[in-house]
């Protein structure tokens, strides 16, 4: 395999979104869908919960973690779109300057 084809197989929202956010490439990259991986991490939250809280506690525990989630979705999203525009600017801009 040449370093081109290296250079498409790293080309995945995986890697740029790991890249962006943490400053590293994803060593492993998740093979399941979208929807599969949200259902994961929802069924690993509720189940470590459950191991401390139960009851209405758990109930109210699981609401505010998912209110936070939100919360941080719609930050991560709002970056994530800043992130694109500001590369598809980078793109068409007809300047020899990649920075």
């Amino acid at each position: 395999m040449n370093k081109f084809d290296k250079m498409l197989e790293r080309a995945n929202l995986q890697f740029v979104s790991d890249m962006i956010q943490m400053g590293t490439p994803k060593l492993n990259l998740s093979v399941k869908n979208l929807e599969e991986r949200e259902d994961e991490a929802a069924r690993q939250l509720k189940e470590r919960l459950e191991k401390i809280l139960s009851g209405k506690e758990l109930g109210r525990a699981i609401d505010t973690a998912m209110e936070y989630a939100n919360d941080c979705c719609e930050i991560y999203f709002t970056v994530g779109l800043k992130a694109g525009a500001k590369l598809l600017f980078q793109l068409l801009n007809d300047s020899l300057k990649d920075t």
